[in-house]
């Protein structure tokens, strides 16, 4: 088993977290911030050493909105240490990635759950922003100075 695997792993045991195994590399799982729940993807690098966390946002831009969805995101980018956000412009697909590259150190479970508490504290914070933004026809901009004052 990959030690990133073991990691995943030993970490959603130790807690006491329900997990799905999808293949080798990837987990799905999720979770509930303050402000909504979140859909959870775990993958492994398929050549490095790497860890990939998605949390995949429960609302989708639509055509008409991707524009100024995408502007949301990039002002909610800006600044940011670790991930990112990301929207796919064929579906409006919305999500926040936190990611790193182990090397050759052995990942132990609470670095991987530093990655899930960022990538959920992240998704949490801008969430209502983006529902503004989505579903009431809000300015990215404003919307974003909402959010961080």
């Amino acid at each position: 088993m990959h030690p990133i695997a073991q990691a995943i792993e030993a970490l959603f045991n130790r807690e006491g977290w329900k997990i799905q195994k999808r293949d080798e590399r990837s987990y799905s799982f999720g979770f509930r911030g303050n402000n909504n729940r979140y859909d959870f993807i775990a993958r492994i690098g398929e050549r490095h050493n790497t860890l990939s966390i998605y949390a995949i946002l429960p609302m989708q831009a639509p055509n008409n909105r991707l524009h100024e969805t995408a502007e949301f995101l990039h002002r909610a980018n800006y600044g940011l240490i670790i991930g990112n956000f990301e929207m796919d412009f064929r579906d409006g697909e919305v999500r926040y990635k936190a990611s790193v590259d182990f090397e050759d150190n052995q990942p132990a479970p609470d670095h991987i759950n530093s990655l899930i508490d960022c990538a959920l504290a992240m998704s949490d914070r801008y969430i209502p922003g983006l529902g503004k933004v989505i579903f009431a026809n809000a300015d990215a901009e404003e919307a974003i100075k909402e959010i961080e004052g």
